[in-house]
């Protein structure tokens, strides 16, 4: 077919107007349409009980989305030449050309897809979007191959009748940017806009806002292309306060790097990510955090902070559920890296993460089944109602506690549980939550209560200033490996439980200062031996005929050694070194020492307060 040219002059074929003004271009006929012959896909319904599987990337993009395509020979070509342009019926149009200030207007039949595919467009627009698209079915916003395009808008935003037009691409219907040019958007308000969906699948974007970069009230959808962020608010967004079930955010291809005044990522509903790569600095970095400080004694559930900003300066947040399942994900953020106010859950990918606050956050449970997880800088470094661990490698540097199993309620137990002393933060069962009598009847499925950390697989370490694994419930162990460089002050503990710290198979070799340190409570199935050590150096845990059950080579000082290993049995001897030292323990018990100072140490069982095998139970 014979290309049609439509070279567009100051002519009657438009009417002449202002940025904001309105004009007519017919289209290209059906045959342009959606070769599937159907309406595009919603992204927005996928919440609620979705939140447990995630999204559906069927659900987000439709085959033409993905592809970038069309049709040059049926397309019509519209050469801007500084007005105002609208466009009125479905089709596929090749733009190139300028407009000094106006815009491009889309104001077509809701049942019109059009696609506009930008070839060399610069279009400025002051108080009003340089692309608007006021009425279709769907847009698609195709960046041809080799091609500079740039939409900029300026000034004070002017709203168009009752609608707040404030982005330089504002559409109010569903937009899809595809294709393998490159854009720059440019805005003294938002950088794109979608009152529905919003999807980027292809092309370099690059989009500086001085409020959010892009912003979908139903979705966000990213499967392909180069995105570059520079915003004032946040990097993408997308927040439906009318339909708890949309607000959703899927990464799945590309890759995105956001620089952002607010949050990286910031999504009402679910926020997925299944593939791609996340370069994100949000709120200057953890280096802008709150100063945080901590009563040395750990675990009377204060903090105190600097002052508070209501601007919210998280790397990755959704209210409803944060899910990694693959991708790389990369985070520098002023407060929390990753938050969810429901449930975090990694089974893939890598998380690189430094935070000014916490390294993850939930509200609800915190899920590790697979993947790589570096909490490089934190103040807490993972911290959740509930905090499972079953597989992957997770690495956590913490100031305060490495993991934290809270209710966020502060509740520092009773005084006087089983040990004698209890209460206060670390100083034994019933330390940091549950009752008096050191008993936890949270309820909660599982057998866990409500508030526990359980760790049943993976390789652990964590190096914390803080406590090492803190639950204001129960610290289960069944499985993996786990490895704790412990504080290096008397305040806080290794390990630090509420009610109890059940172990019954896996690795554990942590160490810290003995002041608050806790060893497993006797109700384990595996033995768990604390003991009291000067030196300091790696440690080697062997059984009688010299098999090496453990080891460990810790990173600080410390004088207090908590191990377990499948393998340490009652009834058995056992031989701990610690740098040039070694012990020999007797396993009268399924526990060997026990906290506050109380293990075996200085080269002889017990010693401290309860003495002996077995110590304060």
């Amino acid at each position: 077919m014979m290309k049609r040219l439509f070279v567009l002059l100051l002519s009657a074929m438009i009417v002449l107007s202002s940025c904001s003004g309105a004009g007519g271009l017919g289209g290209a006929t059906s045959e342009n349409e959606d070769k599937t012959g159907t309406s595009a896909p919603d992204n927005g319904g996928a919440n609620g009980a979705a939140a447990a599987d995630g999204l559906d990337e069927d659900d987000f993009f439709s085959s033409r989305d993905l592809s970038g395509e069309y049709d040059a020979d049926g397309a019509v070509t519209v050469e801007l030449s500084g007005e105002t342009v609208t466009l009125t019926e479905a089709g596929v149009y090749i733009l190139s050309g300028k407009i000094g200030n106006g815009s491009i207007i889309v104001e077509a039949d809701k049942s019109d897809k059009l696609q506009l595919v930008l070839a060399g467009v610069d279009v400025a627009c002051e108080g009003s979007a340089a692309l608007y698209v006021k009425s279709a079915d769907k847009v698609f916003l195709t960046l041809a191959e080799g091609t500079e395009n740039s939409l900029s808008s300026t000034g004070t935003f002017v709203p168009d009748g009752d609608v707040n037009v404030d982005g330089a691409i504002f559409s109010r219907e569903d937009i899809t940017v595809n294709g393998k040019g490159a854009l720059t958007v440019t805005s003294s308000d938002h950088g794109i806009v979608s009152k529905d969906d919003l999807d980027i699948t292809g092309g370099k974007l690059t989009v500086e806002a001085e409020s959010h970069a892009l912003s979908g009230k139903d979705s966000v959808g990213v499967a392909g292309g180069e995105l570059l962020m520079t915003a004032g608010g946040d990097g993408i967004h997308s927040d439906n306060s009318e339909d708890a079930s949309r607000g959703n955010i899927l990464i799945c291809g590309g890759s995105v790097t956001a620089r952002c005044g607010g949050d990286g990522i910031d999504g009402s509903g679910i926020v997925q990510i299944t593939d791609g790569s996340l370069d994100i600095v949000s709120g200057g970095g953890s280096e802008n955090g709150e100063q945080h400080t901590s009563d040395m004694w750990g675990g009377f559930g204060s903090r105190e902070t600097g002052e508070t900003d209501t601007v919210s300066k998280k790397g990755i947040k959704s209210d409803t559920a944060l899910i990694i399942a693959g991708g790389e994900v990369k985070t520098d953020s002023a407060d929390d890296a990753l938050h969810s106010n429901g449930a975090v859950t990694i089974s893939g990918g890598t998380v690189d993460v430094e935070s000014g606050d916490d390294g993850i956050h939930a509200e609800a449970e915190v899920t590790v089944s697979g993947g790589t997880v570096n909490v490089r800088v934190s103040y807490e470094g993972i911290e959740g109602k509930s905090i499972t661990v079953s597989g992957g490698e997770i690495d956590v540097t913490a100031s305060d506690d490495g993991f934290n199993a809270t209710d966020g309620t502060g509740d520092i137990g009773g005084m006087g549980g089983p040990g004698g002393f209890g209460g206060f933060g670390g100083f034994g069962p019933g330390s940091s939550g549950g009752n008096s009598d050191g008993s936890n009847d949270s309820g909660g499925s599982d057998g866990y209560g409500d508030v526990y950390l359980l760790i049943s697989g993976g390789k652990i370490h964590v190096d914390a200033g803080g406590d090492g694994l803190d639950s204001n419930g129960g610290l289960y162990v069944t499985g993996g490996e786990t490895y704790v460089d412990g504080p290096t002050n008397s305040g806080n503990g290794a390990l630090d439980y509420g009610s109890e710290a059940v172990i019954s198979g896996g690795v554990v070799v942590a160490v810290g200062a003995s002041g608050m340190a806790e060893n497993f409570s006797a109700s384990s199935t595996q033995g768990a031996i604390m003991y009291n050590v000067t030196g300091g150096g790696d440690i080697v845990l062997t059984d009688e005929d010299g098999k090496t059950l453990a080891g460990f080579s810790p990173s600080k000082s410390y004088n207090s050694v908590v191990v377990s290993a499948p393998g340490i049995e009652v009834g058995g001897t056992y031989t701990l070194a610690v740098g040039g030292s070694s012990y020999s323990i007797k396993m009268d018990s399924i526990v060997y020492g026990a906290g506050g100072g109380m293990g075996g140490g200085m080269g002889r069982p017990g010693g401290g307060w309860g003495g002996g095998p077995g110590g304060r139970r």
